[in-house]
């Protein structure tokens, strides 16, 4: 195996990315806001799992579900 790494840079360099304008360039994605506030809130959301008590453990993991799905769809 070549010891050499190749960045993605360099293999673009050349290729006509560099000119594409930034805004039409794909866009950075952070995991948190500025604020915090979807750790703020996924802590909110452990803190409700540890003290809740549910009929089943298949009704547990569809809460579960459930919670982590609505803060993906409220994050994207």
């Amino acid at each position: 195996m070549d010891d050499k790494k190749i960045k993605l840079k360099d293999l673009l360099k050349g290729s006509g990315w560099e000119e594409i304008p930034k805004e039409m360039q794909p866009e950075e994605r952070s995991v948190t806001k500025p604020d915090g506030a979807i750790t703020t809130e996924l802590s909110d959301i452990l803190k409700t799992w540890e003290t809740k008590e549910y009929e089943s453990d298949e009704s547990r993991w569809k809460e579960y579900y459930k919670d982590i799905d609505k803060v993906l769809k409220k994050y994207k």
